[in-house]
């Protein structure tokens, strides 16, 4: 029998297999289109590395470039359905890494993923790569919060360290906010609470509005891209110049 002319994956792991001919994952023949997709090692095939995701979506490794890609899945194992699974482990590349577009029942996409009834294909509003999809993300992010802080009026604080971290979401992705009780020493504007740095390592600098003291609380707020929210607060004294004219 003759080969395919054409193949095509979509929103699919292909990783860690083994071969005894050197191309353990895929070995191309004809024509191959792949969105959206994860490819382990690319050898045997046309595809071109990308270790972040291309212009089609893949994260593509390779064994003769920078490295083979790990999806980081679990072991084949009984979670649920008629047939053993490979779950994907907290921080997996393919978590929410399929085609953005796919819903699930519709369009060709399955209603539920490998596992059956009960499973759903698409969570977190967008698909995974691969035959399993990852439960929903409801664990917020975790902060930590700059000690509570005495400034003298009309000074500003300088740059408070803001730690942000989220158990299998890239800090990048975390949206953070502040906020002040007191908007009368503290107004809510960009210019007085002043949120810098980027990843896991945030700042604020706090400017109190001009000629005021007294007391505020400063609320920091952390939100996942599956809307989980934390928040700390910590207070901010001002106290009165009272440096002779």
């Amino acid at each position: 029998a003759g080969s395919p002319s054409l193949t095509t994956v979509i929103s699919s792991i292909i990783a860690g297999n083994t071969a005894g001919g050197g191309n353990p994952d895929l070995q191309q023949f004809a024509t191959l289109i792949v969105d959206y997709s994860l490819i382990g090692d690319n050898s045997g095939t046309s595809l071109t590395e990308a270790q972040m995701a291309d212009a089609d979506g893949n994260l593509i490794g390779s064994a003769a470039g920078v490295g083979i890609i790990d999806p980081l899945l679990d072991p084949l194992a009984d979670n649920g359905g008629p047939t053993e699974t490979h779950a994907l482990q907290l921080g997996s590349p393919a978590i929410d890494a399929g085609d953005p577009s796919a819903v699930a029942g519709a369009g060709g996409v399955p209603l539920y993923d490998q596992r059956g009834f009960g499973f759903s294909r698409v969570n977190d509003d967008r698909i995974d790569m691969g035959a399993f999809e990852a439960p929903p993300d409801t664990t917020p992010p975790t902060l930590l919060a700059p000690p509570n802080q005495v400034l003298l009026e009309d000074t500003a604080s300088g740059p408070l360290a803001i730690l942000v971290e989220d158990v299998g979401t890239d800090p990048n992705e975390i949206t953070v906010t502040a906020s002040s009780s007191n908007t009368t020493l503290i107004p809510n504007t960009d210019v007085n609470l002043m949120l810098g740095g980027s990843g896991a390592n945030r700042t604020i600098d706090i400017l109190p509005a001009a000629n005021q003291h007294g007391n505020s609380f400063i609320t920091i707020t952390a939100t996942d891209p599956a809307g989980n929210e934390s928040f700390v607060t910590f207070s901010v004294e001002v106290q009165p110049d009272t440096t002779p004219p």
